[in-house]
């Protein structure tokens, strides 16, 4: 199995899949340098002091300021009896958000975190 490498981030998708990022300016903001978050289509832009010299303010993440590189998210592990399972559930939705969006108003989504073990 061939390991996810770092890739520019002009080619990251833009449909809404969550990817990994890099942002070398993150700490100007109080923000992690490498963070999860989803390609989208429109471009949120940047705050001027998270933009890396040389690179201009678009932005086509939901949130990330400003990422140079992504790379596609690893495979989860695989679980066995008496593992722990983290979930991201919407109990509107009833969606699990480590896996999908929310069917509803994402802004307004009362989103709970569970953990549930499989034994």
């Amino acid at each position: 199995m061939t390991a996810p490498e770092w890739q520019p981030i002009e080619t990251a998708p833009r449909d809404g899949t969550r990817i990994l990022l890099y942002r070398p300016l993150a700490d100007r903001t109080n923000d992690n340098p490498i963070d999860i978050k989803r390609g989208v289509p429109r471009d949120n832009t940047c705050w001027e002091e998270t933009i890396p010299p040389g690179m201009d303010a678009t932005n086509y993440t939901d949130g990330a300021c400003k990422a140079t590189h992504w790379m596609p998210l690893p495979e989860p592990p695989k679980v066995g009896a008496g593992a722990t399972v983290h979930q991201w559930i919407c109990p509107r939705c009833k969606v699990d958000r480590f896996k999908e969006d929310c069917k509803g108003d994402r802004a307004t989504c009362p989103m709970v975190a569970t953990v549930h073990n499989t034994n």
